[in-house]
């Protein structure tokens, strides 16, 4: 299940779901609440209704979730593929496939999203076209996304590396050297990027 925490008066609310394992959330603007699950399954959760909407968009677990303006779901699984859902239609598609697992997924624009995977890529895909529009090559495995306000895009990696991306002009640099695989990221207000390991350190 899901749990829904109301800091602000402390209230905790249970949503049941279908029963296997959550790997990784979102929410929409309108305060809807997106899963994805271990059996491919993507779940839309209305807290207000307790409305509840099921698909099953993927093959494997889905590992990561994106919510677009226009309120698709994009995610990303272990069975390799970037795939959309619309709830609004119930309209499933597959926006690309990568070598090896995709394991993150961050919102570039309106039409465009990138993703990271186990096959040492970086891959920026155009939702409307279903056409990559560009790829780099880390040369590790992308473990964690997240895009700065000026639409660079920064890795975290495996070997321990924070790699930034410009987009636009193709340059790629190494900004952080953790001692191990970097597993989360935050990008704070002032447009500095934080980063955390699985040695145990925030940088």
């Amino acid at each position: 299940f899901v749990i829904l925490w109301d800091s602000a008066i402390g209230h905790v609310e249970r949503i049941r779901g279908h029963g296997d394992a959550v790997e990784c959330l979102s929410s929409l603007d309108d305060g809807c609440v997106v899963s994805g699950h271990a059996d491919g399954a993507i779940q839309l959760w209305d807290p207000e209704t307790s409305r509840v909407q099921t698909r099953r968009v993927h093959d494997e677990a889905v590992t990561c979730l994106s919510v677009l303006d226009d309120g698709r779901i994009v995610s990303g699984s272990l069975d390799n593929t970037v795939r959309f859902w619309e709830p609004a239609t119930d309209r499933v598609g597959k926006i690309g496939t990568h070598d090896y697992a995709v394991k993150c997924l961050s919102v570039l624009d309106e039409v465009r999203v990138v993703s990271g995977s186990h096959d040492s890529t970086i891959r920026l895909w155009n939702v409307v076209t279903g056409r990559i529009e560009t790829t780099i090559n880390v040369k590790t495995g992308v473990l964690c996304l997240a895009v700065v306000e000026d639409g660079r895009v920064a890795s975290g990696n495996f070997d321990g590396t924070v790699t930034l991306w410009n987009p636009g002009t193709g340059h790629v640099k190494t900004i952080v050297k953790h001692d191990k695989p970097v597993t989360c990221m935050s990008v704070l207000d002032d447009g500095r990027i934080v980063s955390g390991s699985y040695e145990g350190t925030v940088r």
